[in-house]
């Protein structure tokens, strides 16, 4: 499904009754921002929502799908929380009782990892070190930016959650090919002078061809070239 199609389902997304139309530009915004365990998916959604609105917050920012969904995804390649009950919507619990108080909702996506099942079926979505091999943080497997996780199967994830529910609003974790993982370690060393050292992440196959074939202009080296001539 084209990106297109995605901004047209959030910008069509039922809302608030009466809000403006740039209100995260336009109002005052209190925000309270989770970032969920696997095992909190089974909190009880009415009294979180009572807790942010007596804080009080006028938008909550909540987990919604990327590394687990808090809902029951049909994707192929997108998983639900282990620790999701059978048939528990907590994202659509979370939104019900967060609309019915007058609460805004982000949905929370991160989609820089995800299982090993995926990398099995689609290693050209991953990204690579310099040896070849994934990288590889708690069991999971970081996604190339330029690779078809992000670039194509993402959509298809982004897609059936903003069919589903009528969020004001979605935030992106984690975006791009860090040069360390969440311990702090390098994905690489690359010897940028005998006097020190970088982290560089290194890529492969698209990941390493999709900058080259869309970038038009000089390279950073010609550039700083040309500038110090």
């Amino acid at each position: 499904m084209p990106a297109a199609t995605i901004a047209a389902a959030l910008a069509a997304a039922p809302t608030l009754a009466g809000p403006p139309a740039r209100w995260w530009m336009d109002e005052p915004v209190r925000l309270v921002q989770t970032n969920l365990r696997e095992t909190d998916s089974t909190l009880d959604a009415r009294r979180l929502v009572r807790q942010v609105a007596e804080f009080p917050a006028n938008t909550l920012l909540f987990n919604m799908g990327g590394i687990v969904a808090q809902y029951p995804t049909r994707v192929a390649f997108h998983y639900p929380s282990p620790h999701l009950p059978p048939g528990r919507d907590l994202f659509g619990d979370v939104l019900r009782e967060a609309h019915t108080r007058g609460l805004r909702v982000i949905g929370r996506f991160d989609l820089s990892k995800t299982q090993k099942a995926v990398f099995e079926a689609h290693p050209e979505w991953f990204f690579r070190r310099a040896s070849g091999e994934p990288a590889v943080y708690n069991g999971l497997y970081s996604t190339c930016i330029n690779g078809g996780y992000y670039r194509e199967h993402a959509q298809r994830i982004l897609a059936e959650a903003l069919e589903r529910y009528p969020v004001e609003g979605l935030f992106f974790n984690m975006f791009g090919n860090p040069s360390a993982d969440y311990g702090g370690r390098p994905m690489d060393r690359a010897t940028a002078t005998p006097a020190r050292s970088v982290s560089r992440p290194a890529t492969a196959g698209r990941c390493r061809r999709r900058p080259a074939t869309r970038s038009t202009g000089p390279s950073r080296r010609s550039r700083r070239g040309r500038w110090r001539r």
